[in-house]
């Protein structure tokens, strides 16, 4: 297969390469897990999860276990019948929701919704 080039004068590179250059240097300024969200420590103190696929009480106690094995976590109470998980954090502790969306994952559930309180 034989590609065309389109014309382009020097302008449009400049352009394209600043804003490459711009892309860059966010993502490496930015520390990891910057982009998740999750509230600022000494905001909130709870977090509610929605888990779904859980459907036994061992179910409820995979996600508690996860769940409860994250930094800054004090208690973890799981709701089967709705389907959520209320995570009490402590206010001093950044915990991201991207960190919750994996503790949910490695129990085996998909993460839905996280709110926090």
């Amino acid at each position: 297969m034989i590609f065309k080039s389109f014309p382009m004068n020097h302008a449009d590179g400049w352009w394209i390469g600043l804003a490459l250059v711009a892309v860059v240097l966010a993502l490496l300024a930015a520390p990891y897990g910057a982009w998740s969200a999750g509230p600022e420590p000494g905001a909130a103190k709870q977090a509610v999860v929605a888990v779904n696929g859980m459907s036994c009480p061992f179910c409820a106690y995979g996600v508690r276990k996860h769940l409860s094995a994250l930094p800054g976590v004090k208690s973890v109470q799981v709701e089967l019948a709705r389907g959520k998980a209320i995570v009490d954090v402590d206010p001093e502790v950044r915990l991201t929701d991207e960190r919750i969306r994996k503790a949910v994952r490695e129990a085996g559930f998909t993460p839905g919704k996280i709110e926090w309180r």
